[in-house]
């Protein structure tokens, strides 16, 4: 995928455009344009906004103005956060699914606002919206790099040492069931509420035994802009 950057020049605005930054002068605003596009479908938007294809004349900018995110990562300008969605129909473990994260230089997402909880919902495979494996342990919701540092409900920390400051448990949650729940998923189909009320659950975090295979995990990384 190419990804193509109109500037705006800045010289009669304090502050650049929405979805924009500021490149290493100040002098000019960017903005990145993940789009298939041919050099002339490029330059042809930027011209409809009084913008121009961007020129690169040091390493701060060479750096600043490259892809915010992999291919196949979706960038969120807002949180300037990468997401990406792993797991198979096999299932996989909290501990492997945090280690095709770190693979990716990344880890298990951390959720700090509604915003960022739509994301991972989004993301995950909602139309793996199958009968659970119960022979297998394997469940159809997402995992999250929530885990318990204690017995309490509220002794969670993220693998990602962020803040744990934004939680959205499902109704009762987290109740840490046998002493044995460490790990947080996301009960992103209707076949994790066992016939509840979608209110309470659909979308919300439940804690989760150990031995439990989830067939979505969400990774994130800082985005390189």
């Amino acid at each position: 995928m190419l990804v193509f950057l109109a500037l705006i020049f800045t010289t009669s605005f304090a502050f650049c455009p929405l979805d924009s930054e500021r490149d290493s002068s100040g002098e000019y605003c960017y903005s990145v344009c993940p789009y298939k596009w041919t050099h002339i479908q490029a330059m042809a938007h930027c011209k409809n906004f009084a913008q121009a294809d961007a020129s690169i004349h040091n390493a701060f900018d060479n750096v600043a103005l490259g892809p915010p995110c992999d291919d196949e990562w979706l960038y969120s300008a807002k949180l300037k956060s990468c997401y990406k969605r792993i797991g198979n129909f096999s299932g996989i473990t909290w501990q492997q699914a945090r280690a095709e994260c770190q693979a990716f230089g990344a880890d298990l997402t951390s959720i700090h606002s509604d915003e960022e909880n739509r994301i991972v919902v989004e993301l995950a495979d909602t139309y793996l919206d199958i009968q659970l494996n119960y022979a297998n342990w394997t469940t159809a919701a997402t995992w999250i790099g929530g885990y318990r540092t204690g017995p309490k409900a509220t002794d969670f920390a993220w693998t990602d040492g962020s803040k744990f400051d934004y939680t959205h448990w499902a109704y009762t949650e987290p109740d840490n069931k046998d002493g044995q729940q460490p790990h947080v998923h996301v009960l992103t189909t209707r076949q994790n509420l066992y016939n509840n009320d979608d209110s309470k659950y659909l979308n919300k975090w439940d804690d989760i035994y150990d031995n439990v295979r989830g067939y979505n995990a969400i990774c994130k990384k800082k985005s390189n802009s």
